[in-house]
C-alpha cells in the first residue's frame, strides 16, 4: 500500500501544526459493573494493529508529501486510581488534555478508571490526523474481532536521507498534474471568497488571558420511544429530529444567518473498502428555519435527503484545492481550511444512528453508555473567543436511549457546563422532551 498521506490527511496535519493545537476524538465507555481488565488489555494491544497503529514521518523536502510509518506499540494502557463516579466529567477532561501527537507519538492512547462506588470508565483518545470517527470505529471493529489490519507500512526511519529525497522528488513530480488543476480551482475560489466581517468579541467573564480550556460538552439521554414518537408526530424521523434540535439550539444561541435561518454542517463519510485515509470524509450543508422545525420536520428531512444525494453525485469542489497544501504557507492552509469547513454562524451536526452492540463492549461486556466528543488542546480561552461562538450537536442510539452530545462555546460567557445544560434543556423543551444528564 502507498504510504504517502492522502491530500486531505496532509492538509489535516498541516492545519494542526499551523494552529498549534491538536484536534482529537475522545470516546468514553461507562460501566455500572467492574471492568474486565484482561480483555481491555487485549483490545488495547489489538488496536495497535489497526489504522491507529501508525505515525506520520515528514518528508525531507519542504514541499514533499509526508508518509505513514508503522507504530503498533505507542503507549501503555493507563489505569488511574479509583475515583467516585461523580468525578467522571473531570476525569474525562483530564484525559482529553493529555497530549497525543500524530508525528511524535503517541498518536492515540487509552485509559481506564474504576469507580469507588462500583463500575468504571474507559476512554480512547485519538489524533484526528490519524483517524476520523469512521476510522476509529473501523479500528475498534478490527480490534474487538481480534483481527489485524495488514497495512504494510515501513518502520520509522527505514529510508536513508538520499533514498527519501530521491523518492519524494519523484513523487512530487507525479503530483504536478493535481497541483496544476488545484491552482486553477483555487484561483476562482479565492476570488469569490470575500473577507468575513470581523467578529465582535467581548471579554470573557473569566478573562481573556492565555489560560487553556476545553469547550464544555453535555451528554443528555432521552428515551428513544419518546424521541421517535415526537419525530413521527412532526412528519420526520430520528435523524431529522436531531437536525431540528440542532437548528433550535443554534437559534437559541444566536447562530443565525442574516435571513434568520440556521446553517448545519454535517461531516459525511466517504470511506470505501480498503480505504486507509485518516480523514475519509466531506461536508454537507443544510439550512433549517427555527420556527418551522418545531412544527414540521418534513422540509428539513427532505433537505437532508437531497444533501446526501448531492454529496454522493457531486463531491465538494473545495476539496480540489487540497493538493496545494504541501506547497502553501501556514496562513493559506488556515484559509483553505476555513473555506472547506465553512465560516460564520454555523452549527456542526452529526448523527451516528444505531450504535452496534459490539462497539458497546470495549472490555468484552456491555457498557451502560458510550459517549463521544471532539477536543482541541491546548487552546486558550482568548483564542476560542477569537474563533467565535461554537456549537456542535452529535447523537447516537444505544440500548433504547437516544444520546445527545452537545459541545458549546459562547463568546463573552463564563462557559460553565451548567450554561450548556440549560441550552440543551431549552432545546428539548421546544419539542416537549426531557432528558437525564450523564
Amino acid at each position: 500500500m502507498d504510504n504517502q498521506l492522502a491530500y486531505i490527511d496532509q492538509a489535516s496535519f498541516w492545519a494542526m501544526r499551523a494552529h498549534g493545537h491538536e484536534p482529537v476524538q475522545q470516546l468514553v465507555w461507562i460501566y455500572d459493573h467492574d471492568l474486565n481488565m484482561d480483555r481491555l488489555r487485549e483490545v488495547h494491544r489489538n488496536l495497535g494493529y489497526s489504522l491507529l497503529g501508525r505515525r506520520i514521518e515528514r518528508s525531507p523536502l519542504p514541499f514533499g508529501r509526508h508518509r505513514w510509518v508503522s507504530a503498533p506499540e505507542q503507549s501503555d494502557l493507563e489505569v488511574t486510581d479509583p475515583l467516585s463516579s461523580s468525578e467522571l466529567q473531570s476525569w474525562m477532561d483530564r484525559q482529553g488534555k493529555i497530549s497525543v501527537d500524530p508525528e511524535r507519538g503517541p498518536s492515540w492512547r487509552m485509559a481506564a478508571v474504576p469507580f469507588l462506588d462500583g463500575g468504571g470508565a474507559v476512554t480512547l483518545v485519538v489524533s484526528h490526523s490519524v483517524a476520523d470517527v469512521g476510522g476509529i470505529l473501523l479500528s475498534l471493529f478490527t480490534a474487538l474481532a481480534g483481527a489485524r489490519a495488514e497495512l504494510g507500512y515501513p518502520m520509522p526511519r527505514s529510508r536513508t536521507s538520499r533514498e527519501a529525497v530521491r523518492e519524494d522528488l519523484r513523487a512530487f513530480r507525479q503530483t504536478m498534474p493535481d497541483i496544476k488543476k488545484a491552482l486553477k480551482g483555487a484561483k476562482s475560489i479565492l476570488r469569490e471568497d470575500k473577507p468575513a466581517a470581523p467578529r465582535a468579541v467581548e471579554p470573557t467573564v473569566t478573562g481573556t488571558d492565555g489560560a487553556s480550556a476545553i469547550r464544555p460538552t453535555v451528554f443528555a439521554v432521552v428515551d428513544v420511544d419518546e424521541w421517535d414518537a415526537r419525530a413521527k408526530e412532526l412528519g420526520g424521523n430520528s435523524g431529522s429530529l436531531v437536525a431540528g434540535f440542532a437548528v433550535r439550539l443554534g437559534y437559541n444561541m444566536g447562530q443565525l444567518q442574516p435571513d434568520g435561518s440556521v446553517t448545519l454542517m454535517f461531516p459525511v463519510s466517504d470511506r470505501g473498502d480498503g480505504d486507509a485515509r485518516a480523514n475519509a470524509l466531506t461536508v454537507m450543508s443544510v439550512t433549517g428555519h427555527p420556527s418551522e422545525v418545531v412544527t414540521n420536520l418534513a422540509p428539513i428531512r427532505a433537505a437532508l435527503k437531497a444533501g446526501l444525494k448531492e454529496v454522493a453525485e457531486k463531491p465538494n469542489g473545495l476539496l480540489t484545492s487540497l493538493p496545494l497544501t504541501q506547497i502553501t504557507p501556514k496562513w493559506l492552509v488556515r484559509r483553505l481550511e476555513r473555506l472547506v469547513l465553512g465560516d460564520g454562524p454555523v452549527v456542526g451536526c452529526s448523527n451516528m444512528g444505531d450504535v452496534p452492540d459490539m462497539l458497546m463492549q470495549i472490555d468484552g461486556t456491555q457498557a451502560k453508555y458510550v459517549l463521544a466528543r471532539g477536543v482541541e488542546w491546548p487552546i486558550g480561552r482568548a483564542e476560542m473567543d477569537r474563533v467565535g461562538n461554537w456549537l456542535f450537536v452529535g447523537s447516537g442510539r444505544v440500548n433504547g436511549k437516544l444520546l445527545l452530545f452537545v459541545t458549546y462555546w459562547r463568546v463573552g460567557s463564563s462557559n460553565a457546563r451548567e450554561e450548556a445544560v440549560e441550552l440543551v434543556k431549552r432545546g428539548l423543551a421546544d419539542y416537549r422532551l426531557s432528558a437525564t444528564f450523564v
